[in-house]
């Protein structure tokens, strides 16, 4: 005697087709959006860093030079810096005297520099304040009036 035995067919229906292709597309563009997002994070870290970067090397070039209120920082970093004088800039914090107002272009990037000073105390101490700007969303209008984002650094020197 043979017996037969009945062998279910394994098929996907039409629905269970699109719902896994629903989840495919879905799981798709959340990748997609993603990469996108950690790709613009890292692009306005490097904008940050290099702006704070600046401010530093401002600073420090200016507190190398003994905070003089003569120090022309176009001079003493243009050939390795694109950076030039500047007609406009940030305000000068109360009590700062304006040094200048500078231009710096890194990586087609414009950042925007005002330094100021101020002598503390009869001792010979003087402030150097340095504040950088920038538009951290990279617009490509490079103007003072779209720089969103900012850093501000001040520190010591003894004349």
């Amino acid at each position: 005697m043979k017996f037969r035995q009945n062998r279910a067919k394994i098929a996907f229906t039409v629905m269970e087709t699109i719902i896994a292709s629903i989840i495919f597309v879905i799981a798709i563009i959340g990748t997609g959006a993603y990469r996108y997002q950690a790709a613009m994070s890292a692009h306005k870290t490097d904008l940050y860093s290099t702006g704070v970067r600046t401010a530093l090397l401002l600073c420090e070039g200016w507190a190398g030079a003994d905070g003089n209120s003569t120090f022309n920082p176009v001079s003493v970093f243009n050939p390795q810096l694109n950076i030039s004088t500047s007609t406009t800039g940030t305000a000068v914090p109360t009590g700062y005297t304006k040094l200048g107002y500078y231009k710096i272009i890194v990586d087609g990037v414009t950042y925007f520099a005002t330094l100021s000073w101020k002598d503390i105390s009869s001792g010979g101490v003087r402030s150097l304040n340095v504040m950088v700007k920038w538009d951290l969303c990279d617009r490509g209008t490079n103007t003072l009036a779209t720089a969103n984002q900012s850093y501000h650094l001040t520190t010591y020197v003894k004349q």
